[in-house]
C-alpha cells in the first residue's frame, strides 16, 4: 500500500498547531503537542491510535501530504478504521483511549509513564518485499538523534529503508512475523494457506 504525494519535496512543519476554524475545532488527523508532531486516529473498537513525529515519507505512505496539515476524521467509520489500519502501518502506539494516551504525554517527570517512550520506524520497500523496523527510547536523553535527523526529510520508503538498514534495523521477509501488526496480515496467511491446499 503505497501512498501518493506531490511531485515536489515536503519537509514537515514541527511548529504547526491545531488551527480553529470559524470558532470550530474539529478533530484532526495531524496535531502538535508539546513540540512533537502526531497523527492519530480513532477505530470502531474504542481505542485511540497515534503515531509521533512521523517522517514525510511515513505521511505520503499513508495518504497524507506532508504539507497539508489541516486534515480533519473522517465522518465515515469505515474509512476511519481503514486509516487506523494504515496508521498501524507506520509504527502508531495504540492505547486504551484518547485520555490516557493525553494524560500519559502531558504528565512529565516522575508522574509520566515510559510507555509513550516505546517508538519505532517502518520502512515498506517498493517492490512489496519485507518490512525494515528500528525500535528506539524516544527519551531525550536516549532518542538516536542522528537517525532522526536524517529521517527528516525522507520522501520515499525506499530511502527510509536505506537509511533503516545503515543504522541495522530488523529485517522482517514476512512482515507478518512482526508482532505488533501481524493481525493486520492474518486475513492474507489464511488465504494463502487454501490456496496452497487446493
Amino acid at each position: 500500500m503505497q501512498g501518493h504525494g506531490q511531485d515536489d519535496t515536503h519537509t514537515i512543519d514541527i511548529n504547526y498547531g491545531t488551527s480553529i476554524i470559524k470558532g470550530v475545532n474539529p478533530e484532526f488527523r495531524v496535531t502538535k503537542r508539546r513540540r512533537r508532531l502526531f497523527v492519530q486516529a480513532w477505530p470502531s473498537n474504542g481505542t485511540f491510535l497515534c503515531k509521533e513525529n512521523p517522517t514525510p515519507a511515513d505521511m505520503i505512505y499513508i495518504g497524507l501530504n506532508p504539507s497539508d496539515m489541516l486534515v480533519q476524521r473522517s465522518s465515515s467509520q469505515e474509512e476511519e478504521d481503514a486509516f487506523a489500519d494504515r496508521l498501524r502501518l507506520i509504527g502508531a502506539q495504540e492505547w486504551e483511549d484518547q485520555e490516557r494516551c493525553e494524560k500519559e504525554y502531558y504528565n512529565e517527570g516522575e508522574q509520566s509513564g515510559q510507555r509513550k517512550y516505546h517508538q519505532s520506524i517502518y520502512a515498506w520497500p517498493s517492490n512489496s518485499k519485507g518490512l525494515w523496523v528500528y525500535e528506539y527510547n524516544s527519551a531525550p536523553h536516549l532518542q538516536p538523534r542522528e537517525l532522526l535527523d536524517a529521517l527528516r526529510d525522507v520522501q520515499d520508503m525506499d530511502e527510509q529503508c536505506a537509511i533503516l538498514e545503515k543504522w541495522q534495523a530488523t529485517f522482517y521477509a514476512d512482515p507478518g512475523d512482526y508482532p505488533p501488526i501481524a493481525a493486520l496480515f492474518k486475513d492474507q496467511k489464511r488465504d494463502e494457506h487454501g490456496r496452497k491446499e487446493l
